[in-house]
This record gives structure tokens, sequence and C-alpha cells, in this order.
């Protein structure tokens, strides 16, 4: 017996946010690539819509922190899966984001920024210092890489994680 792998169709935008939707806290199984672009589009209209309405920033980020966490994080962990990869790569990306925000709220920065003549030579400090910059490249590193795993086509066979969603392996019969 042979492999012929067959691709399945592409995904359109309506198909790939359902997928998405009806799966929003499913860590397991594997994504295609249309599933998590086309809903980091729709949380990109949305987040500029909030935005826009609210005219508040910080209620606009923390709408749009939210937005994102649900409806991004359980596909991109899927899309990872789908290289074979880890889906702890995500958490690690949010915790060292927390451990920045909060270094920079107990450094004082935000309170720096806010008054009528913020200290330059302050702010510089806080973002100069060497525990935010540690903090700030390894997530530069963390995202940049789930970034090129998520662009990456998936594998046709099976994984660790499952079935392939995209390509389907059909067996035919070889004759001798």
């Amino acid at each position: 017996m042979a492999n012929n792998i067959k691709t399945l169709p592409m995904l359109s935008f309506g198909q790939s946010v359902s997928r998405v939707f009806t799966n929003l806290t499913n860590m397991k199984g594997r994504a295609r690539r249309s599933e998590l672009w086309w809903t980091f589009l729709l949380v990109m209209i949305i987040n500029a819509i909030v935005s826009s309405v609210t005219g508040n920033a910080f209620a606009a980020g923390i709408i749009n922190l939210i937005i994102q966490i649900v409806a991004l994080t359980a596909v991109t962990v899927r899309r990872l899966h789908d290289g074979g990869h880890s889906g702890y790569w995500v958490p690690a990306s949010y915790i060292l984001y927390i451990v920045g925000i909060v270094y920079l709220q107990a450094s004082g920065f935000f309170d720096i920024m806010t008054t009528i003549n913020p200290d330059m030579e302050k702010m510089a400090g806080v973002v100069s210092s060497p525990v935010f910059a540690v903090c700030t490249l390894v997530l530069s590193v963390i995202q940049i890489c789930i970034f090129i795993f998520c662009v990456m086509d998936g594998k046709p066979e099976s994984n660790k994680y499952g079935d392939s969603p995209k390509y389907v392996v059909e067996e035919e019969a070889v004759e001798n």
C-alpha cells in the first residue's frame, strides 16, 4: 500500500472564525494557518472599533487585551501544535509580559509618564535597567519564535497532537 496525501481546500473567513469560536477553550489538537490569521484580522478590526468608540485609552486597552487573550490563545496553541511545537510558548510570553508590566508599575514608570512634566532621565533609567531589558529581550525572542512557528506549514502526517487539519492521507493499493 502507498500513501497519497491530499490537501484540503483553503478555509474561508467564515469557516476559519467559526472553527476558532467553537474551540475557544480547546488547547488540544491542531489548527490551520487560516484559522489563526483570519481570527487575528477580526480581532484587530474589533480592537480598532473598540478603541474609536470608547475614547478611553485605558479601557480600550483592557477590553482589547481580553478579546485577544480569549480569541487568540487557544488557536495559537493549536497552531503551534500543527508544526509539532509545544503550546507552552504562549503562556511563557504572557508571563514575561506581565512581569514587564509589574516591573514598570513597581518602578514608578507610569507615575513618571503621567506627570505634567515627565522626567526623561528617570524614564530612561527605568526602561534601560537590566531587569526590563532582559525581560523585553526574552519576550521578543519568544514572540518571534511563535510568529515563525505559526507561519510555517504543518506536517501532513499525524503528530503527538493529532491528525493534520489540512492534509488527508489516503491509502492506495499498489499492484505488483
